[in-house]
């Protein structure tokens, strides 16, 4: 293990380069073992975890990406509630905008790799939480409408 981060390091500085490691460092992750080896990048330590995030997909160790989803959905209802604070009952963006909205930066920022996490989550709870949100900044009514009735307008 430390003659290969020996290589690295003298490849890394025998093309001209740094390491540069910044608040973000990479982690090693999945692991159940107990006893783990310490790991460093030259003077920087690397921390485990237990998700990882690959090209935009927050991956914990079973795969069950349900960190990914609730972290969408999280920031999907921040985005909602920002959009939400612009209307008023009788002021503010028409509920065709805010239909805009809904289906053009809400829903795609949570559709992002839907492809790789529909048919494996059981998550659909945060989902829904995000919908009903988006039929609330749409149309002008309570909080206390029913969810199916939403949905049916």
């Amino acid at each position: 293990m430390r003659a290969r981060g020996l290589f690295i390091r003298q490849w890394i500085s025998g093309g001209g380069m740094a390491l540069s490691l910044g608040p973000k460092r990479p982690k090693q992750s999945f692991s159940h073992v107990s006893n783990l080896p310490h790991l460093c990048i030259g003077t920087h330590d690397l921390d485990y975890s237990d998700t990882v995030r690959y090209l935009g997909i927050l991956l914990d160790g079973k795969f069950t990406l349900g960190p990914h989803i609730r972290e969408k959905a999280k920031r999907a209802i921040r985005l909602l509630y920002r959009f939400r604070t612009l209307m008023g009952q009788m002021w503010g963006p028409s509920p065709f905008l805010m239909s805009w909205v809904l289906t053009g930066i809400v829903c795609p920022k949570v559709t992002y790799s839907a492809i790789v996490w529909a048919i494996k989550t059981t998550n659909y709870k945060h989902l829904g939480s995000v919908q009903r949100l988006g039929m609330l900044v749409m149309t002008h009514v309570c909080r206390s409408t029913p969810t199916a009735g939403l949905s049916w307008m």
